[in-house]
């Protein structure tokens, strides 16, 4: 792995670790707006920090959504509802930003929390197949944490099961 796409994939991890942490807070203090934006920016960070593994950069979040499905999900190294489940999380911590006439729930956060669990766990799970890659252990403690602490429930948005 390039000496400089490392640092830069660490950098995409810490930014990871933070949103999960945001989510986790925002979750507890009830802020399910919050918890939206959060979870989406989580796998933002982990899918970017996929792409720089493979030295590849977006320049928007649109982007990054497209790269993942032609590099990840075409050739089958990420389940095929990957990009549906992204883009669901993206409109969702879109409406949560930006439309405050849509209301936001905690079954709302919850519906985030799971698909940004089963997103994370792919991306993270092609991240460490990558060689070099830096370790992704912080990161699957935070899930495991957020596991715990919000019920697995079926949401409105965000493309839950």
């Amino acid at each position: 792995m390039d000496k400089l796409i490392h640092p830069r994939i660490a950098l995409k991890l810490e930014q990871l670790d933070a949103k999960l942490k945001s989510f986790l807070a925002n979750y507890r203090a009830r802020n399910p707006r919050e918890c939206a934006s959060s979870m989406y920016f989580a796998v933002f960070h982990a899918a970017e920090a996929l792409l720089y593994a493979k030295g590849i950069e977006a320049g928007s979040h649109k982007a990054v959504a497209s790269l993942l499905a032609m590099h990840f999900v075409r050739p089958g190294v990420l389940p095929r509802e990957t990009s549906a489940k992204f883009s669901a999380l993206m409109a969702g911590r879109h409406d949560a930003d930006y439309n405050e006439a849509i209301p936001f729930g905690l079954e709302d956060a919850r519906a985030a929390a799971a698909t940004g669990h089963t997103l994370l766990a792919d991306l993270l799970g092609a991240l460490e197949g990558v060689a070099g890659a830096p370790t992704t252990a912080a990161a699957r403690k935070l899930l495991a944490r957020i596991a715990k602490a919000v019920p697995r429930k079926t949401g409105r948005r965000a493309g839950v099961e």
